[in-house]
């Protein structure tokens, strides 16, 4: 495994992951019998992630979807929460609370 040079953003990347698994664009030429509306089936029922990811992954998702194929990407987008310590910081295995 080697890390990828050329990342623009971690988030975007994963904004495009449902477009770019299928190659879209390059293998959907203009007048290809392939057409891709955006996903296999259509939107997902719904996307699930901790608040903080919101920001990056669910945004990309959305932006991309909507501004290539005029559509959302997910029907439904589900936020959890955080926990906090009993200082109020988030809790996380770095930070060892």
């Amino acid at each position: 495994m080697c890390r990828e040079k050329y990342v623009l953003d971690c988030w975007f990347d994963s904004g495009c992951a449902p477009f770019a698994q299928w190659h879209y664009p390059f293998a959907f030429e203009k007048d290809s019998p392939l057409q891709y509306n955006g996903s296999a089936d259509g939107p997902v029922d719904f996307v699930a992630e901790g608040q903080d990811q919101c920001r990056g992954w669910f945004y990309s998702l959305l932006c991309l979807s909507t501004t290539l194929f005029d559509r959302p990407a997910y029907k439904k987008c589900l936020s959890l929460g955080l926990l906090l310590d009993k200082n109020g910081h988030k809790m996380s295995k770095s930070k060892g609370n």
